[in-house]
Protein backbone atom coordinates (compact mmCIF):
# COMPACT_ATOMS: atom_id res chain seq x y z
CA UNK A 1 0.00 0.00 0.00
CA UNK A 2 1.39 3.41 -0.98
CA UNK A 3 1.86 6.01 1.79
CA UNK A 4 -0.36 9.06 1.53
CA UNK A 5 1.51 12.25 0.74
CA UNK A 6 0.73 15.30 2.81
CA UNK A 7 1.03 18.77 1.31
CA UNK A 8 3.26 20.85 3.63
CA UNK A 9 1.79 24.09 4.90
CA UNK A 10 3.90 27.23 4.42
CA UNK A 11 5.59 28.78 7.45
CA UNK A 12 5.39 32.37 6.18
CA UNK A 13 3.40 34.31 3.56
CA UNK A 14 6.39 34.59 1.23
CA UNK A 15 5.65 36.58 -1.96
CA UNK A 16 5.38 34.51 -5.16
CA UNK A 17 5.39 31.28 -3.14
CA UNK A 18 5.18 28.08 -5.18
CA UNK A 19 2.06 26.03 -4.60
CA UNK A 20 2.96 23.01 -2.47
CA UNK A 21 0.56 20.86 -4.49
CA UNK A 22 2.53 21.58 -7.69
CA UNK A 23 5.87 20.75 -6.06
CA UNK A 24 4.42 17.56 -4.58
CA UNK A 25 3.04 16.43 -7.93
CA UNK A 26 6.43 16.88 -9.66
CA UNK A 27 8.44 15.28 -6.83
CA UNK A 28 6.15 12.23 -6.69
CA UNK A 29 6.81 11.67 -10.41
CA UNK A 30 10.58 11.29 -9.82
CA UNK A 31 12.52 8.07 -9.38
CA UNK A 32 13.34 7.18 -5.77
CA UNK A 33 16.36 8.96 -4.25
CA UNK A 34 16.58 11.56 -7.01
CA UNK A 35 18.79 14.64 -6.86
CA UNK A 36 16.89 17.90 -7.29
CA UNK A 37 18.32 21.34 -8.04
CA UNK A 38 16.23 24.40 -7.17
CA UNK A 39 18.28 27.47 -8.17
CA UNK A 40 15.60 29.95 -7.03
CA UNK A 41 14.20 28.12 -4.02
CA UNK A 42 12.42 31.07 -2.43
CA UNK A 43 10.97 29.98 0.91
CA UNK A 44 11.88 26.34 0.25
CA UNK A 45 8.74 24.62 -1.01
CA UNK A 46 10.61 22.27 -3.38
CA UNK A 47 13.36 21.39 -0.86
CA UNK A 48 10.74 20.70 1.81
CA UNK A 49 8.70 18.39 -0.42
CA UNK A 50 11.90 16.70 -1.65
CA UNK A 51 13.15 16.04 1.89
CA UNK A 52 9.73 14.69 2.91
CA UNK A 53 10.01 12.13 0.10
CA UNK A 54 13.65 11.15 0.72
CA UNK A 55 15.21 12.92 -2.22
CA UNK A 56 18.37 15.03 -2.10
CA UNK A 57 17.72 18.66 -2.90
CA UNK A 58 20.16 21.48 -3.48
CA UNK A 59 18.56 24.90 -3.30
CA UNK A 60 19.92 28.41 -3.65
CA UNK A 61 18.52 31.91 -3.35
CA UNK A 62 19.90 35.44 -3.03
CA UNK A 63 17.23 36.59 -0.56
CA UNK A 64 18.51 36.10 3.02
CA UNK A 65 14.95 35.78 4.39
CA UNK A 66 14.17 33.08 1.83
CA UNK A 67 17.32 31.16 2.75
CA UNK A 68 16.48 31.37 6.46
CA UNK A 69 12.91 30.17 5.91
CA UNK A 70 14.05 27.30 3.71
CA UNK A 71 16.61 26.27 6.31
CA UNK A 72 14.02 26.31 9.09
CA UNK A 73 11.46 24.46 6.97
CA UNK A 74 13.84 21.65 5.99
CA UNK A 75 15.84 21.13 9.20
CA UNK A 76 14.74 18.09 11.19
CA UNK A 77 14.44 18.34 14.95
CA UNK A 78 15.16 15.79 17.61
CA UNK A 79 12.06 15.80 19.82
CA UNK A 80 14.08 14.88 22.94
CA UNK A 81 16.44 17.81 22.33
CA UNK A 82 13.49 20.15 21.78
CA UNK A 83 11.89 19.01 25.06
CA UNK A 84 15.16 19.53 26.92
CA UNK A 85 15.51 23.08 25.58
CA UNK A 86 11.86 23.82 26.40
CA UNK A 87 12.38 22.59 29.98
CA UNK A 88 15.38 24.88 30.34
CA UNK A 89 13.42 27.87 29.03
CA UNK A 90 10.63 27.18 31.53
CA UNK A 91 13.17 26.96 34.39
CA UNK A 92 14.76 30.26 33.36
CA UNK A 93 11.34 31.90 33.10
CA UNK A 94 10.43 30.73 36.60
CA UNK A 95 13.62 32.30 37.99
CA UNK A 96 12.90 35.58 36.21
CA UNK A 97 9.37 35.81 37.62
CA UNK A 98 10.54 35.42 41.26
Amino acid sequence: MKARSIVPQPIHPFPARMASELALEKVLALSPNSNILDPMMGSGTVPRVAVDHRHRCFGFDTDPLAVLMAKVWTTSLEISQLRHIADEVVLQAKHISK
